[in-house]
């Protein structure tokens, strides 16, 4: 669990990583913007097709 800032925000919003590979999102529209940043950090490493045109992430395990 951990709280991103976004620039447009006064407050910090909590992120969730739970064991299953799932986030969850405090607001559903954070959801490209970490997940993006998480792929860029090599904390996702695949993607999977949802039928809504784009890939949800899979969280790499340690």
């Amino acid at each position: 669990m951990f709280q991103v800032k976004f620039t447009n925000s006064k407050r910090p919003r909590l992120v969730t990583i739970r064991p299953s590979k799932v986030a969850q999102y405090t607001r559903h529209d954070d959801a490209e913007l970490v997940e993006q940043w998480l792929r860029r950090r090599g904390v996702i490493f695949a993607a999977a097709d949802t039928g809504r045109g784009e890939g949800d992430a899979t969280l790499a395990s340690a």
